[in-house]
């Protein structure tokens, strides 16, 4: 009565629940379907022994109108939590893991330690993490697979006993019954638009109206992919049993763009690499600068480290982070389309298989189809083989005794490093650079034409000839592959406002994105689906970790999704960007994901806000990325002289303030460097010109 229990409806069965305890409110529709308990199904379609186990005598019916209101009685569910009313919990002091079913130790205040309970509580973020602060103190393994089991020594000592065989049972049914780990058994007949709650979270208390576990797809296992793991991992929602996350990862190991590909043949340009990254690809930015905030790189890294550095870090960000449970390898996603029946997404794989998810993170990067510039000529090249995109460069080989490279960012200014000793002369073709000569180095501006005997011709009017061979570091389309009409269209997207309502892909950019993350469009819930990794020019994975923590909090906070705010965000954004550029559709699309160094910062510290986080990106960190390009040849100095490895030996071994305390020292050097050469350069000139 009065909305307090819910009666089996099976023949024979008179069963009975709180309402609490099935996670059902008042007033809920489902009230109104035919309710049948989960023992009472169990009776009709499992085996007899199951019954034997299961199956216990049925408690007394509940109270009727006018009687006791039966608070003080236990219900059929095997974990009712209604003594929680006269029990005041002291402290958490073991964890059980069985499926997706978490118990936990509770000490009650009053009690003897022989009257602690495991119970299926719905924690707090900070119970959880001190209870894990604790068990980390004790050497414990915080593991979150099946079968992890944790007493802490307290509990031990004090006599508190081990999960009974009920506890174990129960779990036990409960994944016989469950079509899921993650998916319980519906006790109605009738489909619910909904998935019931989970059955071993039955208290209410925290999160009333809990729809039950969400699903989260992650495409992709390399850096982003990573941080959005970890940030699910983490959350309160995962920890109670209301969240379960997959990744699907095309490769064999984590890692994206960082991780080698050792069948990549820049013979077999009819097959695109896995990756673009060449055999002497370092980073351009400081380690310290470029790594995740809550996770350094290793002690005695070097400060620019090359690829393998990475890709070693990323791995060891997995295993620290206990990720690799979570990721399916050799997994490609094939489409990603919207079910309507039940408003979830449906996941294909290459292996025929598909996923139902509430939620899809796309995380496959965008560094992998090559983008080839309007160039006239262009193709002929590249039929006859005298051009190449800059994803098939692994290292330097002979090429001809002219090359040209086209593009002016970190791949053409390392590629051209590189074949400077491989041929006579390297051309480099940068839009926008005046024309310069120094040694077998001819710098010249944008490239408009490549004619058919050699010839390249350039925007100043001036002409290279007798090129042989041609290498284009002009870089990547975004690309996702799995979407299709209508979720995502191809080209630019008409003018706002208003905003479009679907979502556009101009190869350079998604739009419209808010906060360049979640799609503003009608066919789905902003939230429901969303991107990572998008902005350029960036130091990328605290820019990832930004991103997770945003889209986290959307996901466990719908409401805190303002789609009016939202809009008007996006739409100022708009017109700024088309003021800069005249209006030019095309030019605001490439320029629409790159960052200026101070909208960076804004954009991290703003996605913090958003996820009520109190972290925002330190000084330093700005400071030693606006001196990147001085910090770097620098290091180079470093490295050529022999000192660098005594720089960074043992720093890191403290964390990250020592990390933070060497790039400051460094700037110091770097400068003072910096003005001694430049000094000493300009006393040269100056006995020249008086020699003279």
């Amino acid at each position: 009565f009065a909305g307090k229990f819910i009666g089996c409806e099976g023949e024979g069965c008179n069963r009975w629940y709180h309402c609490t305890c099935m996670g059902v409110g008042p007033g809920d529709p489902r009230l109104e379907d035919t309710f049948i308990c989960p023992f009472y199904s169990l009776t009709k379609s499992r085996a007899s022994l199951l019954t034997i186990l299961f199956c216990t005598d049925p408690p007394p019916p509940p109270p009727q109108e006018g009687e006791d209101d039966g608070s003080e009685e236990q219900c059929s569910h095997p974990t009712c939590p209604i003594q929680e009313k006269f029990f005041e919990p002291e402290g958490i002091y073991g964890r059980l893991v069985l499926g997706s079913s978490l118990f936990w130790l509770v000490f009650w205040k009053g009690y003897q330690w022989s009257d602690a309970t495991w119970e299926p509580l719905q924690l707090s973020q900070k119970d959880i993490a001190d209870f894990e602060k604790r068990a980390a103190e004790e050497d414990f393994d915080v593991d979150d697979r099946s079968g992890g089991y944790i007493m802490l020594a307290a509990a031990r000592q004090g006599g508190a006993r081990n999960p009974p065989g009920t506890v174990l049972l129960h779990a036990l049914l409960y994944s016989i019954l469950a079509k899921s780990a993650c998916r319980p058994i519906s006790p109605y007949r009738e489909p619910q638009p909904a998935p019931a709650p989970s059955w071993l979270s039955p208290t209410q208390t925290t999160m009333p109206d809990s729809e039950g576990c969400k699903t989260i797809c992650i495409i992709g296992a390399g850096a982003a992919g990573l941080a959005a793991l970890c940030a699910i991992k983490q959350s309160a929602e995962y920890k109670t049993g209301l969240w379960k996350t997959t990744v699907f990862e095309e490769r064999h190991q984590v890692g994206g763009i960082w991780l080698p590909d050792s069948d990549a043949d820049s013979t077999n340009e009819s097959q695109l690499p896995m990756t673009p990254l060449y055999d002497s690809l370092t980073t351009n930015l400081p380690h310290p600068v470029m790594c995740f905030q809550n996770f350094p790189f290793p002690p005695s890294t070097p400060i620019f480290p090359e690829a393998a550095h990475v890709q070693r870090y990323l791995e060891l960000y997995t295993r620290h982070f206990k990720l690799g449970s979570f990721i399916q390898f050799n997994k490609t996603v094939t489409s990603v389309v919207r079910n309507s029946l039940n408003l979830k997404w449906l996941v294909r794989l290459h292996s025929g298989e598909s996923y139902d998810f509430d939620f899809v993170v796309i995380a496959n990067g965008h560094h992998r189809i090559p983008r080839y510039p309007n160039i006239p000529g262009l193709e002929s090249w590249l039929t006859s083989k005298r051009a190449m995109h800059s994803v098939w460069y692994r290292h330097r080989k002979y090429l001809g005794n002219k090359v040209l490279v086209v593009g002016g960012g970190p791949s053409g200014n390392d590629i051209s490093a590189e074949m400077r000793g491989a041929c006579t002369t390297l051309i480099r073709s940068i839009s926008g650079a005046p024309c310069e000569d120094s040694g077998n180095l001819k710098i010249r501006g944008r490239l408009t034409k490549l004619g058919a005997d050699g010839q390249a011709f350039f925007e100043d009017g001036s002409v290279e000839s007798d090129i042989d061979y041609c290498i284009l570091a002009t870089g990547y389309q975004v690309s996702c592959p799995f979407l299709s009409p209508p979720l995502l269209l191809e080209g630019l997207p008409p003018r706002s406002p208003p905003l479009p309502e679907t979502l556009h892909n101009s190869t350079y950019h998604l739009f419209p994105l808010a906060r360049h993350v979640f799609p503003m469009q009608s066919h789905f819930p902003p939230r429901s689906l969303v991107f990572m990794g998008l902005p350029v020019r960036v130091a990328p994975l605290p820019i990832m970790e930004a991103q997770a923590a945003a889209i986290v909090h959307a996901f466990a906070y719908p409401e805190s999704f303002d789609v009016e705010r939202e809009t008007k965000d996006l739409l100022t954004r708009y017109e700024e960007r088309s003021a800069t550029v005249n209006g030019d559709a095309a030019a605001m699309a490439r320029s629409w994901s790159v960052f200026t160094e101070p909208e960076q910062w804004a954009y991290q510290d703003e996605l913090y806000e958003f996820a009520q986080q109190d972290i925002r990106v330190p000084q330093w960190r700005q400071d030693m990325y606006a001196a990147k390009v001085l910090l770097r040849n620098f290091w180079v100095h470093l490295e050529n002289t022999g000192e660098a490895v005594d720089w960074v030996n043992g720093v890191g071994e403290g964390g990250m303030d020592e990390w933070a305390a060497l790039m400051e020292k460094l700037l110091a050097a770097a400068r003072k460097w910096e003005f001694d050469t430049q000094s000493s350069s300009n006393q040269m000139e100056t006995q020249a010109t008086i020699s003279v």
